[in-house]
């Protein structure tokens, strides 16, 4: 493991207790109102236009 990849695992265990963790991942369904012409492209699965919004984030 590099020394970059070591501190990101080490900061995961000492503040979150997780091991072997080197980032974390989430996801969001911001609800907008859909450009004109845009069709069902921004439709999603609950009935709502919306953009999915993608994270990684660190220890920190």
């Amino acid at each position: 493991m590099t020394k970059i990849g070591k501190n990101f695992s080490e900061g995961f265990h000492r503040r979150w207790n997780f091991l072997h963790s080197l980032g974390c991942v989430d996801c969001i369904h911001v609800c907008i109102k859909p450009p004109p012409n845009s069709g069902p492209f921004y439709f999603n699965y609950k009935g709502l236009n919306s953009l999915v919004t993608l994270a990684t984030v660190n220890a920190e």
